[in-house]
């Protein structure tokens, strides 16, 4: 199914929020509406509440880079002293000795998951993604802009809401 964006700008504020609620009444009726985001000169953290906040990934990646981390840590801890077994004489000491492969495995630890982190910041801001072409400076200035990705099957009902909640503009394309 192809999608659509749409970026409106509302002259007034009032009926931008209100263009946004009624979007969200929409989606949670009929679906349709995949993504929405608000872009004004000023924070209006009441429209955020009701836009709702992006999932944040970079808590994810960072713990199981930890994870990972301390795992490869300690595995490579114990290769290293495996490999050079049939060389070394023993006399009585652990063949894997637990506390000095603790450094190891701690720097392995913050190693990975820093590396996760910041591949997960990459990621959740979405650095790779082409962006899109649908902006004016007009946002930068006094107006609010209201970017929706949409079905293409809700894509008429979703343009003709932000022009009967007086949108000054409305610009299209299709995502490829």
């Amino acid at each position: 199914m192809s999608r659509y964006r749409l970026f409106a700008l509302f002259d007034n504020f009032d009926e931008a929020r209100e263009a946004i609620i009624e979007l969200k009444v929409m989606d949670l009726r009929e679906g349709g509406v995949e993504e929405m985001r608000m872009k004004s000169p000023i924070p209006h953290p009441e429209l955020e509440e009701v836009i709702g906040a992006r999932p944040v990934i970079i808590q994810r990646f960072t713990f199981f880079g930890a994870v990972f981390g301390a795992i490869g840590g300690f595995l490579l801890a114990a290769g290293l002293s495996q490999a050079t077994f049939i060389v070394q004489p023993q006399g009585g000491k652990a063949i894997i000795p637990i506390p000095s492969n603790l450094v190891i495995v701690y720097e392995g630890t913050i190693l990975i998951g820093i590396l996760a982190t910041v591949l997960g910041f990459i990621l959740g801001a979405r650095l790779l993604r082409k962006g899109s072409t649908l902006y004016s400076s007009k946002v930068s200035e006094d107006q609010v802009g209201l970017w929706i990705e949409v079905l293409d099957s809700h894509y008429e009902k979703v343009k003709d809401l932000l022009w009967q909640h007086k949108a000054s503009e409305v610009m299209e394309e299709k995502v490829p």
